[in-house]
């Protein structure tokens, strides 16, 4: 038994003598030599699965309960410490004995007979392999939008300068000068298609005295095939899109190409984001 851990009080379980010494000689040592180390006594609670007291056993940890009374067999802990569950192979450092398996399966169907006296308070930090869906909730993404108030007109004629304008403001910061034609074409090319205009379509801008002559330019770049090359790239980052398989299996992606055109077209087209995204899942 373990010393100078302290035990959970609760309700007295009532017991078999045969469920009391099965825990005892048997299901308490495989848990305590593989299990617990992990999952209640350690610094660090991995998954979020304590397996020191029946409630935590019973409870289970970010993948869901790790015993199924009703069903034994299908007892997530049975899954992955046989690793029936290929991701999730318990323990991490190898497959645990047949027999010990057999005496775990045999503990589930006995109903996990856990006396109190030999539960076992978790005091680590719960830590977990996969996402924290609550921890996740919370992000500005997955929140309603407040409703704001946008600021006076005289800090800018669009919304977003006034909002730009008036943090600049707060923090007694100035702007600078309005760019004149030939700095904010060369700007807008490098942000839309990544590349220099050409000294003909310089001239041509310079020349044309429209009010309307930069809402023009931005429409005609954002139809180039260029702007999907341009920020495509950004997306193919994210995915880590690469032609060949690297590392010390550097072998080829023959068709790869064609994953990258599909990036490309898609931003082209004006695809909506959670589009892409849809595709993504349904091509995966």
């Amino acid at each position: 038994m373990l010393v100078g851990m302290s035990c959970l009080s609760g309700t007295p379980r009532s017991y078999t003598d045969e469920q009391i010494a099965f825990w005892e000689d048997e299901a308490f040592p495989v848990l305590e030599e593989n299990c617990w180390k992990c999952h209640g006594i350690s610094k660090k609670i991995r998954g979020g699965l304590i397996l020191t007291t029946l409630e935590g056993v019973l409870k289970g940890g970010e993948f869901g309960p790790s015993v199924d009374l009703k069903n034994p067999e299908a007892s997530l802990l049975l899954k992955m410490t046989s690793h029936q569950d290929k991701d999730h192979e318990m323990p991490p450092d190898g497959k645990m004995s047949d027999e010990d398996i057999a005496v775990l399966a045999k503990w589930i169907e006995m109903g996990v007979p856990f006396p109190n006296a030999d539960e076992v308070e978790p005091e680590g930090e719960i830590v977990h392999h996969g996402p924290d869906y609550e921890k996740a909730k919370s992000h500005w993404g997955f929140r309603k939008p407040d409703q704001v108030a946008i600021p006076d007109e005289k800090l800018g004629a669009h919304p977003i300068d006034r909002f730009i304008n008036k943090r600049l403001k707060a923090a007694e910061v100035s702007t600078n000068g309005r760019a004149g034609d030939q700095v904010l074409l060369r700007r807008v090319y490098y942000d839309l298609i990544g590349l220099p205009p050409r000294p003909a379509e310089v001239q041509e801008y310079l020349a044309d005295q429209s009010p309307e002559k930069f809402t023009n330019l931005i429409e005609r770049l954002l139809k180039s095939p260029h702007y999907g090359e341009k920020w495509g790239r950004h997306w193919l980052d994210l995915v880590r899109y690469a032609e060949t398989n690297g590392y010390e299996r550097d072998g080829n992606k023959p068709q790869i190409w064609r994953y990258r055109d599909y990036v490309i077209n898609s931003f082209n087209q004006n695809k909506p984001y959670d589009r892409m995204v849809l595709e993504h899942i349904a091509g995966r």
